[in-house]
């Protein structure tokens, strides 16, 4: 079995107490831990979470592709200039249907939030 790291800025879709789940989608990408734990508060323990954010290649309306490409080494990326809330409800239009069939799928709407994924998996 190999093993990937995905690092990712920018705004997703979060549920918590859910693990990994079987609907795939093109242009929406899912993330986990390897045991289905992540940490989603600074200095908090890793609770059970799902994370959603677009894919690489993903042409669609207002989303902006921001995926460091030096996970190994050193990163320092400044992002005062960034719009988070507008990048948040661009990606939230942009993934509607998709949002929709995973929040019924799971039975409850998802976090929103603007910030770093970081899977290793």
């Amino acid at each position: 079995m190999s093993r990937s790291i995905s690092f990712y800025v920018g705004p997703y879709a979060m549920w918590a107490d859910v693990g990994r789940l079987e609907t795939e989608f093109e242009d929406l990408w899912s993330y986990g831990g390897l045991d289905d734990e992540a940490e989603v508060e600074p200095g908090e323990p890793p609770q059970r979470a799902i994370f959603y954010a677009p894919s690489t290649d993903c042409d669609r309306e207002g989303i902006v592709h921001r995926r460091p490409q030096s996970v190994f080494g050193c990163i320092a990326l400044d992002f005062r200039g960034v719009n988070q809330e507008a990048e948040v409800e661009a990606f939230r239009r942009a993934f509607k249907p998709e949002l929709e069939t995973l929040a019924d799928e799971i039975g409850k709407p998802p976090t929103f939030r603007w910030g770093v994924v970081y899977a290793y998996g």
